[in-house]
Parts: structure tokens; C-alpha cells; sequence
């Protein structure tokens, strides 16, 4: 059950990466900069080994928008604390995009560690409504 929750995690991560992972041009507060890449992506470890091999292409075909995966413990829980500690430190986050679990959507969000995403730049039909309400706060994507 946890190489699925884990595989589910990489295939979201892949969709927005993939997808145009820079929501607009203006970073949320803490980003390297404007646009696309280089950018970091926090993720709790990457059990299924999806994740590494996705990116490593990724890079090889977008040398000018390179993704540098921090793959932080495996444990939620401590994923969660050095995601909270990193953005509670009041200056530039070390993580540009955070793979949060969906459970930590509502928090994130509401402390405006997370920006929202415009949901045109994404095909929202193709998932489940309950996924999609998971990644919903306050009637905005993130």
C-alpha cells in the first residue's frame, strides 16, 4: 500500500512538472526567481524509484529548466517537519516545489508556503473530483 500512495505522489509530481511546473511568472514568496528552472523540488523519499529516472529526463531535454530532487526521509511525519521548519524560517525557502501530502494542503496553503495554480494550465478532468478537492483550498488550486 505505501509503494502506491508513493507511486500516486510521483505521477502528480510528473503531471505538474511536466505540465508547466512554474504556475506563472511571479515566483510565490521564497523562489529562486522568475520563470522557469532551475528549480528545487522537495519530495519525501522516492520509494518506487520513479521519481529520479523521470527528472534525470527531464533535465537531459530542458538543460535551461534543470530540477534538482531533495528527497527528504520516508517518514511523513518527518517529511512534514523539515518541510515546516525550512519554510518557517522567515527567508528564502531551500525548496522551490514541495511535494506535500494532501493532507497538508489546507496548512500550506492558508500560511502562504504554497501559491496557487491557475487551473486552465491543467487538464482537471482527467482526475478523480476527490483527488482534485485534495489539492483545493479555499476554492483555489495548489
Amino acid at each position: 500500500m505505501r509503494w502506491i500512495r508513493a507511486a500516486g505522489r510521483g505521477l502528480l509530481v510528473a503531471a505538474v512538472v511536466l505540465t508547466g511546473y512554474v504556475a506563472s511568472d511571479t515566483p510565490a514568496d521564497g523562489a529562486h526567481g522568475a520563470g522557469r528552472g532551475p528549480l528545487t523540488l522537495a519530495t519525501a523519499g522516492d520509494l518506487t524509484g520513479y521519481l529520479g529516472p523521470l527528472l534525470e529526463g527531464w533535465n537531459r531535454t530542458h538543460p535551461g529548466e534543470k530540477v534538482t530532487l531533495v528527497e527528504l526521509p520516508d517518514s511523513a511525519d518527518e517529511t512534514h517537519a523539515q518541510m515546516t521548519t525550512d519554510l518557517r524560517g522567515g527567508g528564502r525557502s531551500r525548496f522551490d516545489v514541495l511535494n506535500i501530502d494532501v493532507a497538508w494542503t489546507s496548512e500550506f496553503a492558508a500560511a502562504g508556503w504554497i501559491s496557487p495554480l491557475d487551473r486552465g494550465r491543467f487538464p482537471l478532468h482527467s482526475f478523480l473530483p476527490p483527488v482534485v478537492d485534495t489539492a483545493t483550498y479555499d476554492g483555489r488550486l495548489y
